[in-house]
């Protein structure tokens, strides 16, 4: 192992260092602390949005993001038969888990960025009517209808939204995830194009996309038994990891700070 490869596995093993603290604040709080206090932002967005809460939409996709870091951790750090620290690095299913990580965190920033209640309440009626359109394709396809109907279930968030003020219309429709990580990405240190590229190499890795799954790894050239055939040995990306993983806690720092500064009243969170 050469001096810039050591450098790197420190790296790594550094970005891991605060992870049970960060399970810890998502597991271990109690619930007072994650219901939204009396006068918040997040309380009037709840209150606007009625049954789909914001609140809870955001906890689910923290909570979402911070698990899948704790089993990156558990995937990648293990102790050694002398007791020491072993690094177990893979080519693709990190990178699986970092784009769960990414994309949940984006959503809570996406979710609870705007400074308008308004534009806060219709994101939440945007993730509810995604939500309801990927239930009810899989009951069809279990044959397992519920007891209100999709378009039922559709018409509820359409009501909401017109009793906020909202165009019904444009509740039913929201941005893809690109969008979404984007707009978090400009909202830190990371940058929206950065945010982006990312968390499609994360992406491409987690579906075997050819382009991703030649590219992203490191990769050695050997001798070629067919002619116009390329022999590659591939290796991990301990870079690439290190990156994508500063950048999804950044996100999940964020999105943490963010949601604690929803759920407190405007006069406590400038104090």
């Amino acid at each position: 192992m050469d001096d810039n490869e050591q450098r790197e596995f420190r790296q790594l093993l550094g970005l891991f260092a605060d992870t049970d603290a960060l399970v810890q604040r998502i597991r271990g709080v109690e619930v007072e602390r994650i219901e939204p206090q009396p006068g918040s932002p997040l309380a009037g967005d709840d209150r606007r949005a009625g049954m789909f809460g914001a609140s809870g939409a955001a906890w689910n996709h923290l909570v979402v993001a911070v698990d899948h870091l704790s089993t990156l951790l558990a995937a990648t750090v293990g102790r050694g038969n002398a007791g020491d620290v072993a690094l177990h690095l893979h080519l693709y299913d990190q990178f699986t888990l970092l784009r769960a990580m990414i994309e949940n965190a984006s959503a809570v920033l996406w979710l609870l960025g705007p400074a308008s209640r308004a534009d806060r309440v219709l994101r939440r009626l945007q993730f509810a009517a995604a939500d309801i359109r990927n239930n009810e394709a899989v009951k069809m396809i279990l044959q397992q209808p519920g007891r209100k109907t999709k378009d039922q279930r559709l018409e509820e968030v359409r009501v909401i939204a017109s009793a906020c003020g909202l165009d019904p219309k444009s509740a039913l429709r929201g941005p893809g995830y690109e969008d979404i990580v984007r707009a978090a990405g400009e909202a830190t240190e990371i940058g929206g194009d950065l945010a982006v590229v990312l968390w499609r190499a994360c992406s491409g890795l987690a579906h075997g996309d050819f382009w991703a799954s030649i590219t992203l790894p490191g990769a050695a050239r050997l001798a070629s038994t067919r002619t116009g055939m390329a022999n590659l040995e591939l290796s991990p990306n301990v870079r690439g990891m290190c990156t994508a993983l500063l950048a999804a806690k950044i996100l999940i720092v964020e999105a943490l700070r963010l949601y604690e500064r929803r759920c407190t009243p405007a006069l406590l969170a400038a104090a």
